[in-house]
């Protein structure tokens, strides 16, 4: 969470506060305990397990479609290890681990999002409400929905001095 707050600016500052003594950002970790719990109340531990796998499913395939990303938009970036097996498109290495892999969990959230009522009808609905969340937050913030904030150093102090240095 310090990462995604102080260097690109994605969440609040409130969710990515670390605590001092523990070193975790526990705002964040009280705030989705408390959505898990208000799913868990019916008693339905299968409805917090579907909207789990909707959600974790959705965002391995998302990984390996920013793999690709990155080595379509920034091709000569240093990387100390590459991934292998890669093949040529547009004069660019692509991973084929990734494209296989993005094909593959692409196509189980596709049958988790049919099949697992519960996870479709509230994952979906989360993602809307969180993109529309994420859309007024950044534009609050005087930046785009896609565009990279100004420069910052990971290693730079916290505005706030909320966050520990070395904690990401």
């Amino acid at each position: 969470p310090v990462a995604l707050r102080r260097i690109h600016r994605l969440l609040p500052q409130a969710l990515a506060r670390i605590d001092e003594k523990r070193h975790t950002p526990v705002v964040a970790i009280i705030l989705f305990s408390v959505v898990a719990g208000v799913i868990l109340l019916p008693g339905q531990v299968t409805a917090l397990a579907e909207l789990y796998s909707f959600s974790a499913i959705l965002a391995f395939a998302f990984a390996h479609l920013s793999i690709i990303a990155l080595r379509l938009k920034e091709p000569d970036l240093p990387r100390p290890f590459k991934i292998p097996l890669n093949f040529r498109f547009r004069g660019k290495d692509i991973p084929l681990t990734a494209v296989i892999g993005l094909a593959a969990t692409f196509g189980t959230w596709l049958v988790v999002a049919i099949t697992q009522e519960f996870g479709r009808n509230v994952g979906i609905p989360w993602l809307v409400g969180g993109t529309i969340v994420y859309w007024l937050y950044r534009r609050s913030q005087g930046l785009t929905f896609m565009g990279k904030p100004e420069e910052a150093s990971p290693l730079a102090p916290s505005s706030t001095g909320s966050a520990s240095s070395g904690s990401s």
